[in-house]
């Protein structure tokens, strides 16, 4: 099944709202809306995550970020050691982080997230418009519009 023709189901506003410019704002809004305003407020034993860094593609088409001081593993690093458990996150970076490895883990982690619970969705790296009020993010393995996140 091509990329852009994926079943979203449980993340289907997630995914919709992610794939516009607009909605993505509305994600991010929605998403530091929703957390405590100190990180100690948050309950981490409750808190989901995946974190996603690309700082490097498989393709040329994408200049490469400099991998000093990466801020994705360090937002992990920090979830884990406040108390996150490891079955609740993942950390993809660069060669890790394709279409299918991202799709995979967001659905796996979303699904085990109680109501109530925290669900954070971090990416680094480029992303692109794929068409009038359409971006995506820039995953490892994107060749093209139709193979972004």
């Amino acid at each position: 099944m091509s990329a852009h023709r994926r079943s979203h189901a449980p993340l289907k506003n997630i995914t919709r709202l992610g794939r516009r410019g607009a909605g993505l704002s509305a994600v991010v809004a929605c998403l530091f809306a929703a957390l405590p305003a100190h990180g100690a407020d948050l309950d981490y034993s409750q808190t989901y995550a995946v974190v996603v860094g690309v700082l490097r593609w498989e393709s040329d088409n994408w200049s490469s970020f400099s991998d000093r001081n990466r801020q994705d593993a360090l937002l992990f690093g920090t979830l884990r050691n406040n108390g996150m458990p490891e079955e609740q996150g993942t950390l993809l970076l660069d060669e890790e982080a394709t279409l299918d490895r991202i799709d995979s883990e967001l659905q796996r982690v979303a699904a085990s997230a109680p109501s109530g619970s925290t669900l954070i969705f971090y990416y680094a790296g480029h992303g692109t418009c794929v068409g009038p009020g359409h971006f995506c993010f820039a995953n490892y393995d994107m060749s093209g519009p139709e193979a972004g996140l």
